[in-house]
């Protein structure tokens, strides 16, 4: 609900003011959902929707994050008044190391994933990042990709290189003239966004009995992203108290939901909304 609201404020501010397709650049979201934005804008000739989708994903996390941060913190407090028992972290067990284990053999499997997707792309016209998602989603389901397939092989780094290193090519085609120009739409665009994320959250945390804070929070999570809000979690709870079994309680509550906040948002829906909304330029 909160990434409906930020879309629709993106659109009603931006789309209102300068057109669908700036709306369309300014779409909040992770480094997938900016490369589908900019394919479409290379495509029809766009430098300054590129640009303006390059300074977006760059700088929303300096709004996120700070607005994440505080909410927080205040949800961390708030948690502390409370009582409750706290679940002790279990090890986890040894296991004998299995062929799915080896680090080639889960770099093909991703392969397979990746190729794939970018096959059905020639067939259906629907954008092969959509398409690697629900690939991955479908193939992790039937057991073929483990859990934190990339992270486990070492290869999630060099992967975030490859994609901010296309994201920030985008800039090749600016002008020095450009970023000027841009300045008060990105500004607009960060302010619309965050308006449309606090108050879908609010609203949609009320409804669902979840505290403002923690609401807030969560609707902050398309602006910053994973690792950010875990890290931010982990910093402000260990921060607050010494104690190991509370920190954990902490952790449970609030840096777990944080995670999967993250990866519904900026992992799925924004990329989602991404192959559905770059069509919109023209």
């Amino acid at each position: 609900m909160t990434y409906i609201g930020q879309v629709l404020a993106v659109f009603l501010v931006i789309g209102g003011l300068f057109g669908v397709n700036m709306a369309v650049g300014g779409l909040p979201g992770g480094m997938a959902a900016a490369l589908i934005v900019q394919e479409r804008a290379r495509t029809l000739g766009y430098d300054q929707v590129i640009v303006l989708s390059v300074l977006v994903l760059t700088t929303q996390a300096l709004i996120g994050c700070p607005v994440a941060a505080a909410c927080i913190r205040r949800e961390a407090k708030r948690l502390r008044t409370l009582p409750g028992d706290a679940q002790a972290a279990t090890a986890e067990q040894s296991r004998p190391r299995r062929w799915k284990d080896v680090q080639y053999g889960a770099l093909l499997r991703l392969y397979i994933a990746a190729w794939a997707a970018s096959r059905l792309e020639m067939l259906t016209g629907v954008s092969r990042y959509v398409l690697a998602l629900l690939i991955g989603l479908a193939l992790a389901s039937v057991g073929f990709l483990a859990k934190d397939e990339m992270a486990r092989t070492k290869s999630d780094g060099f992967l975030f290189y490859l994609l901010m290193s296309s994201v920030i090519a985008g800039f090749g085609s600016a002008k020095p003239e450009m970023f000027g120009q841009m300045l008060p739409i990105l500004v607009l665009t960060l302010a619309a966004s965050t308006a449309g994320a606090i108050l879908a959250s609010t609203l949609t945390g009320r409804l669902l009995g979840i505290s403002v804070p923690m609401s807030m929070a969560l609707g902050m999570n398309v602006m910053v992203g994973f690792p950010m809000n875990m890290l931010i979690s982990q910093e402000i709870i260990e921060g607050l108290t010494e104690d190991a079994a509370e920190r954990q309680r902490l952790m449970n509550e609030i840096a777990a939901k944080m995670v999967l906040g993250g990866m519904v948002t900026t992992t799925f829906l924004a990329t989602l909304a991404a192959g559905l909304l770059a069509p919109l330029m023209h």
